[in-house]
Parts: C-alpha cells; sequence; structure tokens
C-alpha cells in the first residue's frame, strides 16, 4: 500500500471510529492495512465499503475488520453483478454483429480476453447464460480484488516474444 493510501486510510478509519464513538490505535490500523495490502484492496474499495458501513450500520460501534471486508467484498459483488447485466444489455439489444466497447476496464478485459464478446455472443445460449454469470461475477470480483493483474496481462499480451510466439503459430 502507497504511502498516501496508507494516509487516506488512516482518516477513514479513525473517521469512522469517531463516528461510531469509538478508538482505533496505532496497531489496529497497521493491522487493517497489512491485511488490505495482503488481499489487493485498493484504496477505492476500501473508501466505498465505508461509506456503505456509515450509512447503513445501525449498531453504534465500529465494525470488526471481519465485517468491513465483508462490506468490501459485497461492494466487488454488487459491480460484478451489475457489470454481468449490462454484458447481458448489450447481448440481447447488440447481439453478436459487432465488436463492442464496454466503459468498464474489467467488464473490457473480460470481455475481449476471456470471453471475446463476438465469438462468445454468436455461441452462447439463453440457459447458459445462469452459469456464465456465476463464473462472470466471480471472475470480476477476482480481478476487482487484483487490479495490478489487469495490468500484468496486458503487459503479457502486449510483450514482442509473446507476439513473435503467436505469430509462428
Amino acid at each position: 500500500m502507497k504511502k498516501e493510501d496508507r494516509k487516506i486510510l488512516a482518516e477513514v478509519l479513525y473517521g469512522m471510529a469517531g463516528n461510531f464513538g469509538d478508538t482505533m490505535d496505532d496497531h489496529t490500523l497497521k493491522l487493517w492495512a497489512r491485511v488490505f495490502e495482503l488481499d489487493n484492496i485498493p484504496i477505492d474499495q476500501i473508501k466505498s465499503a465505508a461509506i456503505n458501513i456509515l450509512r447503513t450500520r445501525k449498531i453504534s460501534k465500529m465494525p470488526t475488520l471481519a465485517e468491513f471486508l465483508e462490506a468490501v467484498n459485497g461492494s466487488f459483488d454488487s459491480a460484478a453483478q451489475a457489470q454481468a447485466d449490462v454484458v447481458v444489455d448489450v447481448l440481447r439489444s447488440q447481439g453478436s454483429h459487432q465488436a463492442i466497447t464496454f466503459s468498464d476496464p474489467i467488464t473490457q478485459h473480460l470481455m475481449s480476453r476471456r470471453w471475446p464478446y463476438k465469438q462468445w455472443a454468436s455461441s452462447v445460449l439463453e440457459k447458459e447464460l445462469v452459469w456464465w454469470r456465476k463464473d462472470f461475477v466471480e471472475a470480476y470480483k477476482d480481478l476487482a480484488r487484483n487490479p495490478s493483474s489487469l495490468q500484468q496481462s496486458k503487459q503479457i499480451a502486449a510483450s514482442p516474444e509473446i507476439k513473435k510466439i503467436a505469430g509462428s503459430i
């Protein structure tokens, strides 16, 4: 976690503790930061989860780390479900005859690499969409938790060695 992100995290967690009439010591803050870092949770997801907790929590006690992680994962799940809806809506309205660019970078990545849109859209059956949705949501959440894997994938795909190997096939 970058130094700037640690500062934002401290502001968020100290603010939450104050909101709930609780305290958070430096050791607890460092522990939470380390868990977020190990789980590759970006600061934007942490802030979103904090806002969600502040808006919805009725118990006037600071949530535990486990409760906070559930809120983070819930925000990943909501985003993944919403993006699966976008893909299915595009499939139903546009079909498979044109290339589609999705505004969400994770969705674009998945629908160009894992499920190349035109190929997928021309072969997927309506009854398969239930299972595809589950796979998409899990793949989306994995990439959302580890956004650096998106960049690594782009670097691998663009490397001269990979292009040379692919060109000889």
